[in-house]
């Protein structure tokens, strides 16, 4: 069963390593990351920090593969959204 708890730094929502799909269908597991549920918002306060980019790949754990779950990712700056995903679905290769 799943909890919908707070985001989790470095880790998928279970627990282990976060594993996204690659571009030739080969699993690619990464040491930094968030691991979040579907419906979550997660703000960065950027004031002061000077930063010039933000990049990120985006995809759905491996644990859900093959089921038919489906997410969106959506990357706002000051309120105006800067990009989205499209429907994700488990199968899917990630995105940048």
């Amino acid at each position: 069963s799943h909890s919908y708890a707070a985001p989790v730094k470095d880790k998928a929502t279970s627990g282990k390593e976060l594993r996204l799909t690659g571009e030739n269908g080969e699993v690619i597991w990464y040491e930094k990351g968030i691991g979040a549920h579907s419906n979550s918002t997660i703000v960065y306060d950027l004031t002061d920090k000077e930063a010039a980019y933000f990049s990120s790949y985006v995809g759905v754990d491996r644990q859900m593969y093959n089921t038919v779950g489906s997410v969106e990712f959506k990357v706002y700056v000051d309120g105006i959204e800067k990009y989205t995903s499209g429907v994700m679905r488990s199968t899917d290769r990630q995105k940048y």
